[in-house]
């Protein structure tokens, strides 16, 4: 008997030991949903959770001094990531024809200790303008809606944004994960609803259940790792005048075309989307007339200052100042179209084979149009000062801002022999243009477009661009202008954007034209179709933000699409290193609570094991793999590092000298590393990071992460003698403790007291 209460006794000591240091919930187990003080009409979007509180915001169209104060108030409320910009104070006039100034923001992280246009050459830029054309409404609220998304999620702990109990389980993707929403309509191929911006089941709520538990990690890690650049309104002048009369449907600009100080007349203004330099104007050449296939072109651009799709004056300069006039004593200012070769003004123009026309060893120097208005010359200045110059080192230029030392980072705009002549690069594509991708809003066609805008032929790069946008055109359902027969426009921003500066540029047309979902689409399209528009919108921002790195991969490739070229045939071959953290039994874990991460039994006083797979690990760095670690006790924000080594499918070739004549044998490998025991119980976090050997620099460039790195790690808990690590099993044994030592108590009473009263009814006897 005294042995038998020994050893239930042990046991009971041992269960008791199993829940020492985590009978409590884990902290990620008690987070609140988020609260705000925004109140919701019977019209939301969302009127049952708090996902997103600003769509209270986005009932109406915004007109531009909204716009403007609130770049500033987000500049202000957020001075680490947000930094506001007078745009128009960069270029020559100062301001637009109608004295109005352009405005944007940059987002990224320590902008608050960064200098004016400072682009981290560590991280890629992606860059938003909508409003090319005024009557274009939708277009502003888009990338507004954006600038409260980043700036309301940002440095957010893991929040159950719809109050049912689960963290992050329907991010930004455009399905209905949770299947808590909107049913009918278009689904997927497992029959979740899609964001379609459709009332389908008819309750007079657009999409409601679909993304409204966004990975707040996400945005927080991306914002640290990217600069991006946003201007809402890139025409005011315009914006306000249709904004006074919707019934105007004002497109272009406030040129005052015919000089008659009046604006607003019949043949005032330009098309800013055709005021661009690349291939200007050519579609109202004869020559363009009838395309590259012998097939007549319908062109959408004109010399006619009346029409609404005016490209703007041509340029009439001597740019590089060689015109042999054919009068002597005439001046050189009567260019023409392809007069060239008789008066050599406009004899160079911007083109997409960079053709040094005139053999004087400058490319693309004497344009013959494109930059005449003030608003496309923010475009232009902005973009000259986002390049990336080596004789004016980004890391020199932060650092002396930081030492107090203020200094221009760019060249000189022109060169010092002739105020005509721009110096900034416009070589396509080598690697030396910050900005990866682009996107330019319109309305309305709901379709995604990308170059060539001026002719039918395909760019070097239109297999990449193309599945670029496939997933965005397969979840928000709309098209493409290739695939529809769009007509051709010639001096747009998507064609200089990528023949000119190296971006993969898009221009995304917003709504459909005629009805949706019962709704009138249009240039004004009904107010009802404002949030799920911006909301389906987060899709195309977010993705192409996330895909900036790898568009960078993708500009070293200029024979995609030629399927019998030496270099890259898939958008597969271009893969950035992908590392994902593997359980105890080797599945692909995610990043998860730590509830349900399988570690097998890991307790305080053993080294931990940690294994990451690593997708394409032909092109990861050399020993660039480590894994960074952090235990409760270790003061906030400190994380350990510790090398990992290849223990399945190991290669020891170097591939940093990677080029795309280079074949390389695709590979996909284990790396292991051990995180030190710990004496005491503690939860412990750990990721990976890695970097993409043709993307790294002097800088380091080209880091690939688990989840979001820091801001998603995996973590589990270690008991100091043998607990679970887990609040529910830690419970069960609590349980059964309690059980057996009530079991033992009482049972070793009553037995007590059985032993007793059988002694007394023997003394009574």
């Amino acid at each position: 008997m005294n042995q038998l209460s020994s050893v239930v006794f042990a046991f009971m000591m041992i269960l008791t030991s199993m829940s020492t240091g985590s009978i409590g919930l884990d902290e990620s187990m008690n987070k609140t949903s988020f609260s705000n003080s925004f109140t919701f009409d019977g019209n939301d979007t969302l009127n049952r959770t708090n996902t997103f509180p600003f769509d209270v915001l986005f009932d109406d169209y915004h007109e531009y001094y909204e716009v403007v104060s609130q770049l500033q108030v987000f500049a202000n409320d957020f001075p680490d990531i947000v930094e506001f910009y007078t745009l128009t104070d960069i270029i020559p006039a100062g301001q637009t024809w109608q004295g109005n100034e352009v405005v944007g923001v940059k987002i990224s992280d320590n902008v608050a200790n960064e200098p004016d246009f400072y682009d981290d050459p560590n991280e890629e830029t992606f860059f938003i303008v909508g409003n090319h054309h005024a009557r274009e409404w939708m277009t502003v609220v888009t990338p507004l809606y954006f600038i409260y998304y980043l700036t309301h999620f940002y440095g957010m702990e893991p929040t159950d944004n719809d109050g049912d109990g689960l963290i992050n389980e329907d991010p930004i993707d455009g399905i209905d994960n949770d299947g808590d929403g909107e049913q009918g309509g278009r689904v997927d191929e497992s029959g979740r609803a899609l964001f379609d911006g459709i009332d389908n089941d008819g309750d007079g709520i657009i999409d409601e259940g679909i993304d409204e538990d966004p990975d707040e990690a996400r945005v927080t890690h991306l914002v640290n790792h990217r600069e991006i650049w946003i201007i809402p309104i890139l025409n005011p002048d315009g914006y306000q005048y249709d904004r006074e009369d919707p019934d105007r449907f004002w497109r272009k600009n406030m040129r005052d075309n015919d000089e008659d100080d009046r604006y607003g007349g019949e043949c005032d203004g330009v098309d800013l989307n055709r005021n661009y330099p690349f291939e200007w104007s050519h579609n109202t050449q004869f020559t363009a007339l009838i395309g590259d296939d012998l097939e007549p072109e319908v062109t959408v651009d004109d010399d006619n200052i009346c029409s609404d799709v005016y490209h703007g004056p041509r340029d009439n300069n001597d740019d590089d100042g060689d015109c042999e006039p054919i009068i002597p004593g005439i001046q050189c200012n009567i260019g023409d179209q392809n007069s060239g070769d008789i008066t050599r003004v406009d004899e160079d123009p911007p083109d997409a084979q960079h053709t040094d026309d005139d053999e004087d060893g400058l490319i693309d120097e004497d344009r013959e149009g494109g930059f005449s208005e003030p608003e496309t010359q923010v475009i232009e200045y902005l973009t000259w000062r986002l390049d990336i110059y080596p004789d004016f080192p980004q890391d020199q230029y932060l650092e002396d801002y930081q030492n107090g030392i203020e200094r221009n980072n760019w060249p000189d705009m022109f060169t010092p022999e002739n105020p005509h002549v721009r110096t900034y690069r416009t070589e396509a594509h080598d690697m030396k243009h910050n900005i990866m991708n682009a996107v330019s809003y319109h309305a309305c066609s709901n379709l995604y477009i990308w170059p060539w805008g001026y002719k039918d032929q395909d760019p070097p790069h239109e297999l990449y661009m193309e599945n670029q946008v496939k997933p965005l055109m397969n979840l928000t359902g709309y098209g493409n202008w290739k695939d529809q027969g769009g007509y051709k426009v010639s001096g747009d921003i998507n064609d200089y954007q990528y023949g000119m500066q190296g971006s993969f540029s898009y221009t995304v047309e917003l709504n459909s034209c005629g009805s949706q979902g019962g709704l009138q689409g249009g240039f004004h399209a009904d107010p009802l179709l404002i949030r799920p528009t911006v909301r389906m919108h987060l899709l195309t921002n977010m993705y192409l933000l996330d895909e900036s790195p790898e568009a960078r991969i993708g500009q070293m490739f200029p024979d995609y699409g030629d399927i019998n070229g030496p270099g890259v045939h898939s958008p597969d071959d271009t893969m950035m290193p992908e590392l994902t953290i593997l359980s105890s039994k080797g599945d692909l874990i995610g990043f998860q609570s730590d509830s349900e991460v399988d570690f097998g039994d890991y307790y305080a006083n053993d080294d931990l094991p940690v294994r990451v797979q690593v997708e394409d690990a032909q092109y990861m760095l050399q020993d660039s793999l480590v894994l960074h670690y952090r235990t409760d006790e270790m003061s906030e924000g400190t994380w350990k590092e510790l090398p990992m080594h290849c223990v399945v499918n190991c290669d020891t070739k170097n591939y940093s000298d990677y080029s795309d004549g280079f074949t390389i044998p695709r590979r996909d490998s284990v790396f292991k590393a051990l995180i030190p025991a710990t004496e005491d119980s503690t939860h412990i976090q750990f990721y990976a990071v890695a970097q993409d050997s043709r993307l790294a620099n002097d800088f380091g460039g080209g880091f690939v992460f688990t989840g979001y790195g820091e801001h998603d790690p995996v973590e589990i808990f270690v008991d100091d003698i043998i607990g679970f690590g887990n609040p529910v099993v830690d419970a069960i044994a609590v349980g059964l403790m309690m059980i057996v030592m009530y079991g033992i108590v009482w049972g070793g009473l009553y037995h007590f007291i059985g032993i007793a009263a059988a002694a007394d009814r023997r003394k009574a006897q």
